[in-house]
C-alpha cells in the first residue's frame, strides 16, 4: 500500500512539474528571461555606436567649418583692383557673397553632404537606443507581470 501511495505522491509531482514547465513556456517567460540578459549588452553596443556616429558628425561639422570659413576669409580678402580697397565692404553684401560662394563651393558642399549623412546616422543610432531602452523596460515589466500571474496560479 505504501509503495502505491509513495508511486501516486510521485506521479501527481510529475504532472505538476510538467504543468509547471508547460505553463512557462504558454507565457513565454524563458523568452522574457532571454531578452532580460541580452538586451543590457545591446543597449552598450548601441551606446557605443551612438559615441562612435557623434564624433564622425563632430568631425564632418569640422571639415564643413573650415570650408566655410575658407569661402568667408577669400570673400573678406578680396579687393577691388582699380582702388585696392575691400570689395565687399558692407558686411550685408559680404554675407549675400559668402551665401553665393558657398552654394557653388564643391568642397563645402561635400564637406556639407557628409555632415548631413554624419547627421543621420546619429539620429538613426539615437533612434534604435531609444528602442531598446523601451523594450528593455517593457520586458521588466512584462517578467514582473508573468511572475506575479505564476505566483497566484501557485497559490502562494
Amino acid at each position: 500500500m505504501k509503495q502505491s501511495i509513495d508511486a501516486l505522491i510521485a506521479g501527481i509531482r510529475d504532472a505538476a512539474a510538467q504543468a509547471v514547465e508547460q505553463m512557462i513556456e504558454q507565457m513565454g517567460v524563458n523568452n522574457i528571461i532571454d531578452k532580460l540578459y541580452t538586451l543590457p549588452t545591446e543597449i552598450k553596443h548601441a551606446e557605443s555606436d551612438l559615441l562612435t556616429c557623434r564624433r564622425g558628425m563632430e568631425e564632418a561639422k569640422g571639415e564643413m567649418e573650415l570650408a566655410k570659413q575658407i569661402v568667408v576669409a577669400m570673400v573678406s580678402e578680396a579687393k577691388d583692383h582699380q582702388t585696392g580697397k575691400a570689395k565687399y565692404s558692407n558686411a550685408e553684401v559680404r554675407s549675400a557673397k559668402v551665401a553665393q560662394r558657398l552654394a557653388g563651393d564643391e568642397d563645402y558642399l561635400a564637406a556639407k553632404k557628409e555632415f548631413q549623412g554624419a547627421e543621420d546616422d546619429v539620429s538613426a543610432a539615437q533612434f534604435e537606443l531609444t528602442r531598446l531602452h523601451n523594450e528593455f523596460s517593457a520586458a521588466k515589466v512584462i517578467g514582473q507581470m508573468l511572475a506575479d500571474k505564476m505566483r497566484l496560479l501557485s497559490g502562494f
